[in-house]
């Protein structure tokens, strides 16, 4: 597998104090509405709703709530339902009356590899997409 290359990171680039761009603007927003909507003892125990101006403390906050939401214990999408074992049922006089019958295959499998096909050569292109003459046209002019 072969290995990627990356440019260092300078550590004058990251800027903790930076406001919030637009997509983070709009991520505090969306999480601020779903806190507004926790019970009041789980909204306790998370940092209270920052300003939107401070993206540090945003940012925890937007944490926070993630957490909170990964914590908690996902149901299974489908349900599935419980397998049983089923005794196999014997042919009696009642089952077999209503199993049709197999129906034999209409095409019998081929037996081998036929080779005959691919020893076949195209004749090549004839130059400017002219017809080659036939036999007996080729024979007279030569007389």
């Amino acid at each position: 597998m072969a290995t990627i290359q990356r440019h260092p990171v300078p550590p004058e680039s990251y800027e903790p104090d930076r406001p919030l761009n637009d997509l983070g603007r709009d991520q505090f927003a969306l999480f601020t509405h779903v806190a507004e909507r926790l019970p009041a003892e789980v909204r306790a125990t998370l940092p209270p709703v920052p300003s939107p101006e401070d993206g540090m403390a945003a940012s925890r906050f937007i944490a926070a709530i993630t957490q909170y939401f990964l914590a908690q214990k996902q149901p299974p999408l489908l349900k599935q339902p419980k397998l049983a074992i089923v005794p196999r049922q014997k042919a009696g006089k009642k089952n077999a009356a209503k199993r049709p019958a197999a129906k034999p295959s209409r095409k019998a499998p081929a037996s081998g590899l036929s080779l005959a096909a691919s020893a076949r050569r195209k004749s090549p292109a004839s130059p400017r997409g002219k017809r080659p003459a036939s036999k007996s046209k080729r024979a007279g002019s030569g007389k």
